[in-house]
């Protein structure tokens, strides 16, 4: 299988501004995107709003989704040892 990807979502200034309309438009790209993928965002993020990590989740065939309770722009910050446990745990699974 592909090298994994981790994505935290609050760390990609340039997605930032996407709307969710946007995601939606290039599903079909997302799609083909065939990496095992983790996304990470916090569910308080006003940069990258949680439903933008959401649609990621959903367009991605191997993505999976966490998102961390009370989690601002910074969630793999605020929440370093679950996200440090997350992330291993995925990455040891592939």
């Amino acid at each position: 299988m592909s090298n994994p990807v981790i994505l935290i979502t609050g760390a990609l200034t340039g997605i930032g501004r996407a709307t969710a309309l946007a995601f939606a438009k290039i599903g079909a790209r997302l799609k083909a995107i065939r990496r095992p993928t983790l996304v990470v965002n916090g569910d308080n993020d006003v940069i990258i709003y949680t439903v933008n990590s959401s649609i990621l989740q959903r367009h991605l065939p191997n993505a999976q989704l966490i998102i961390y309770p009370d989690g601002t722009h910074g969630s793999q910050y605020q929440y370093p040892e679950r996200f440090v446990g997350h992330a291993s745990l995925f990455l040891s699974e592939r």
